[in-house]
Parts: C-alpha cells; structure tokens; sequence
C-alpha cells in the first residue's frame, strides 16, 4: 500500500489579487463551458489543469501563451456539478490557481 502526501499552499489576499490579474474565468459559476482570459507578461509555455475538490487532475492541457491578452475555452459539462481550481503552471511551478464552481 501506498501514502501519498500532497503539498499545501495557502494564498494570502495579495496573492488573490495578483492572480486575479493574470487569469479570469468567465462565466463562474459556469454549467459547462467556460472562458480562461490570461494576462501574460513574457512569451511561455504553460500546462493548465482542471483540478476536482479530491485532487484529481480531470483536465490537462499546454497552451504557448504570448505577451499579452489570451482565451482559452474550456468544457466541465461531462463533469459533476462541484467546486473545481485551475491552475497554470510555467516552467517554475505554480504560475496561478483560481477556483470555479460547476452547476447544473
């Protein structure tokens, strides 16, 4: 048998504010399709995950983001109605983690 532990990250108002700055979702709550606006400063590559409330990644997509202002859409109509975090991650790690809710 196994244990996994996984790491936690607590995120302090300014951190909120600063990612909301980078990445919006619209709309939210959303009852499938959804909208990811990025607001990149540098040209990067950034894997982007669709992360369930047990921690399973149930999206996973890479995404060459440029300088600038960038959508990118995004389906949780074959999922369950929940809460949901989307997280970017560039090549240091965590780039932004926001949270969406899923309803009927």
């Amino acid at each position: 048998f196994e244990i996994s532990f996984c790491e936690q990250t607590f995120v302090s108002l300014d951190e909120d504010q600063a990612t909301s700055e980078i990445l919006n979702i619209y709309p939210n709550p959303t009852t499938g399709e959804f909208v990811m606006v990025l607001n990149n400063y540098s040209v990067q590559e950034l894997e982007i995950r669709v992360v369930n409330s047990f921690g399973q990644i149930v999206i996973s997509d890479r995404l060459d983001v440029k300088k600038g202002t960038q959508t990118k859409e995004l389906n949780l109509s074959n999922f369950s109605k929940g809460m949901y975090f989307i997280q970017t991650f560039n090549d240091e790690g965590i780039f932004s983690s926001t949270k969406i809710v899923k309803s009927d």
